[in-house]
């Protein structure tokens, strides 16, 4: 697999982490996983010590479908250049992750446990078919353990390190180094951030950030997101080709 796919995939993984951890659980995990995320939605937090990587988990798990905007900022460390890109994201508990960048080029990539699928500004469709590629199988696999909100399995998969501070508002950073030596061999580390809203008692994904081996790194930023029940027709077309 080429290494630009295995980022991808590991940014698609990552969105699930935080986002709709049930999607790749068993069935057992998914119901204690539900009965834990509203037992944490019901809580308040009153200061940064009482935010746990287990709350945060179980807070956006609660969503089944996020959208919203994205900013990408991709740095190549030996041309020593940044570029910026822009649009907007789906990210479906059920489907997969749809990548929809407006600016400065039109492309779409659509992300599921399967497979890859990128369409350009000019219509042409490319299909990467994962299904049998053991190398997405064991990186699924290696993040699993994060999808069915089990600390200990994550543990053993990763590194991991989490704080969380207080400003105007809770933020909270959680780093996650791969110990599979698959994903080792192409990302260093998975940061991701965020808030916690006091309103609705919750948390938010602000951010994603990977650094590869190479010292070459992308960060998505995200804004504007809105939770949904479903998919709209549109949407619906992303994820059936």
């Amino acid at each position: 697999m080429k290494k630009n796919n295995v980022c991808l995939l590991l940014l698609a993984f990552s969105c699930f982490v935080l986002g709709p951890v049930t999607a790749f659980a068993d069935t057992a995990s998914s119901e204690t996983t539900a009965a834990e995320t509203n037992s944490a939605d019901e809580k308040k937090i009153e200061k940064s010590g009482d935010i746990t990587f287990g709350f945060v988990c179980k807070s956006l798990s609660s969503h089944k479908i996020v959208t919203g905007d994205f900013v990408q900022l991709k740095k190549l460390a030996k041309l020593k250049r940044s570029f910026t890109s822009s649009g907007t994201f789906i990210i479906d508990a059920a489907n997969g992750i749809a990548w929809n960048t407006q600016k400065p080029f039109k492309s779409i990539v659509v992300l599921t446990k399967t497979k890859i699928v990128q369409t350009a500004a000019d219509g042409t469709v490319s299909v990467m078919d994962a299904s049998q590629n053991q190398t997405f199988a064991d990186i699924a696999e290696t993040l699993s353990s994060v999808f069915s909100g089990n600390e200990s399995s994550l543990t053993k998969n990763f590194t991991v390190q989490f704080t969380a501070q207080a400003g105007d508002s809770i933020a909270y950073t959680i780093v996650l180094t791969p110990k599979d030596s698959t994903v080792a061999s192409v990302v260093s580390t998975i940061t991701l951030g965020g808030s916690y809203m006091s309103k609705d008692c919750s948390c938010s994904l602000d951010y994603i950030s990977l650094k590869e081996k190479s010292g070459d790194g992308i960060v998505y930023n995200f804004t504007n997101q809105k939770y949904d029940e479903k998919l709209t027709d549109e949407q619906k077309l992303l994820f059936a080709k």
